[in-house]
């Protein structure tokens, strides 16, 4: 076991590389935005047709890219908190070398804010990187959906690049989604003057219309519209989640992957109504505008639209969460109670964890703190369930089984209910340069990974992980082709079902165990469901 110490120093390690991550993202994102072309060693593709106009990407070796397209009309002036418009066309070629910029947003904790030239609220484009071969599609398409606790990111990350899942036969998009009080608002004036619209959930609403602009462009790209799969990490797994309960979203993807998501088991913030300890999502708006000193007698939607977007992050309350609601329609109850009666999309689904989720809770700190999530841990379930651990070690093992672990494994057995298949993995490998500082895979390790991106998040690779890397991202494209997560040379990966449960872990070997971590799941399970304390 890792002592005390050297998890602290993990935790430090753990934190500047995010940063350095994040930071590099921001670099990139203003370097394109300024780039005059696509960069070096890339050509021009042939203009392709949208239903928006012409579009023009640029070739490197196999693969063509489109960076910044956008998929809908700037949610600006009378737009902000409203459901995504269409995009106003275009005659001419538009040039897709250089992302989009990204949607605003305050600091992530331990980050410096974004440069305030790199953000915007007219931000709502995706990316997507094609097999050049385009005569030996359709291919299918894995659209990501960035983390960020629905606050912070957006889908120009660098360990976002999706040219290496391209080179293995697929179309990848990623996209931006409104964030924070720009994504996720409600007031009842709102509700008011727009009752006639779906309220709240704006960020979702936004990767839906990703999703329906993907469904009608996507061919002219190489990508199959009838073979889509969804998939996202931390608020973008959860979004996963979301947009396989929603109504809304019926036919639009045909394959789901939710990487360490906390979203399914416990209840969401409500519109009108508070929800536990959470407060109405209107309630909250009209603390916002109490904050920005708008009087109440005025039209306070008028005053708060009025406001720059810089004013409304500096008077959001991080201390209340901006995130998906039940609002009747996009999310119509629950995801409990969704999945639990089998009202979710009959679609494969992998989920899965990585082996050290506690270091988010270390990164954000207060009520998401390790300890604090771990403060019902008594030391006769510690000794039932953690033998054998540090203190430290159980205190960061139950913040994973809490908020990612027991999630996951309800909703993989959830599935059942709509005899869909249900894949779950568990990822313990850590990149060899970090062994000696990290107990475990962070939370977002999965990503460069999955991406073979491992360059652009870990200051050196070794050998043995980028033939894991070359295993996930397999695993991952062969799922997405066929629904079916099975690679010639890698061990046999078996759904999940309430029997075995049966988890594919992948340390430095990839093997499957049965009944992974059973007791103390159903634990944490058995919790949330009855509303205590995990």
């Amino acid at each position: 076991m890792i002592p005390r110490s050297r998890v602290h120093a993990a935790l430090a390690a753990t934190t500047a590389r995010h940063i350095r991550i994040i930071a590099a993202a921001f670099l990139v994102c203003i370097l394109w935005m300024v780039a005059a072309s696509s960069g070096a060693g890339a050509t021009d593709a042939p203009p392709v047709g949208t239903d928006a106009g012409p579009v023009v990407g640029a070739v490197t070796g196999d693969v063509v890219s489109y960076k910044g397209l956008p998929y809908a009309a700037p949610p600006v002036g009378a737009l902000r908190w409203r459901p995504p418009q269409p995009v106003q066309s275009w005659a001419a070629p538009f040039t897709a070398s250089s992302f989009g910029k990204i949607c605003p947003q305050n600091a992530s904790p331990g980050l410096p804010p974004p440069p305030p030239e790199a953000m915007s609220e007219d931000c709502l484009t995706l990316n997507i990187w094609a097999p050049r071969d385009r005569e030996a599609g359709p291919y299918p398409v894995m659209v990501w959906i960035h983390g960020g606790g629905y606050v912070t990111g957006a889908g120009s990350l660098p360990i976002y690049d999706g040219s290496e899942l391209a080179r293995q036969g697929v179309v990848v998009v990623t996209l931006n989604y409104r964030l924070n009080v720009f994504g996720f608002f409600a007031h009842p004036e709102l509700r008011k003057q727009q009752s006639s619209e779906p309220l709240g959930n704006y960020g979702l609403m936004d990767q839906i219309a990703a999703l329906q602009w993907i469904a009608r462009n996507i061919a002219v790209f190489g990508g199959d519209p009838g073979n889509v799969t969804i998939f996202g990490e931390s608020a973008g797994g959860g979004s996963v989640n979301y947009l396989m309960a929603s109504p809304a979203t019926a036919g639009l993807f045909h394959k789901a992957i939710a990487q360490s998501a906390a979203a399914g088991l416990t209840p969401e913030p409500m519109l009108t109504e508070r929800s536990g300890f959470r407060l109405a999502v209107e309630r909250q708006g009209e603390l916002l505008a109490t904050a920005l000193k708008i009087d109440p007698d005025t039209d306070v939607v008028a005053e708060l639209r009025g406001r720059s977007f810089a004013a409304l992050l500096a008077a959001a309350d991080p201390r209340l969460q901006q995130a998906p609601m039940v609002d009747g329609q996009i999310v119509p109850d629950h995801l409990v109670n969704i999945f639990a009666a089998g009202r979710q999309h009959a679609v494969p689904y992998m989920t899965g964890s990585n082996s050290w989720e506690a270091s988010l809770g270390h990164a954000i700190g207060g009520g998401f703190s390790p300890e604090f999530r771990a403060r019902s841990m008594t030391e006769d379930l510690r000794a039932q369930f953690y033998p054998g651990l540090t203190e430290t070690e159980a205190v960061d093992q139950w913040f994973g089984d809490s908020v990612i672990l027991a999630p996951a494994r309800f909703v993989a057995l959830q599935m059942a209910q709509v005899d869909a298949p249900a894949y779950v993995y568990h990822l313990a490998y850590v990149a060899q340069s970090l062994r000696d500082a990290q107990p475990g895979a962070a939370h977002g390790d999965d990503i460069p990974f999955i991406f073979k991106t491992l360059d652009a998040a870990f200051a050196t690779v070794a050998a043995r992980d980028r033939e894991v890397s070359d295993a996930m991202s397999a695993l991952w494209v062969a799922f997405a082709k066929t629904g079916t997560p099975d690679v010639p040379d890698l061990p046999a990966w078996p759904p999940f079902d309430a029997t075995e449960e049966r988890v594919l872990v992948i340390g430095d070997t990839l093997t499957v165990e049965d009944g992974f971590l059973k007791d103390r799941l159903t634990h944490h399970q058995r919790k949330a469901l009855e509303g205590g304390s995990p």
